[in-house]
């Protein structure tokens, strides 16, 4: 979602849950630190 409220949707081709789950998980791991920049960032204008 862009800072107007605009989701932009990008598809997995991800056979299941627990993959899907798992995916989820490893990219949180990776990246919390730029989705947490960000979102301040959106936030403080």
């Amino acid at each position: 979602m862009d800072k107007k409220g605009t989701e932009t949707k990008t598809f997995l081709f991800i056979q299941d849950y627990n993959d899907a789950l798992t995916f989820a998980e490893s990219d949180l791991k990776s990246n919390w630190e730029a989705y947490k920049s960000k979102l301040l960032e959106v936030r403080n204008g």
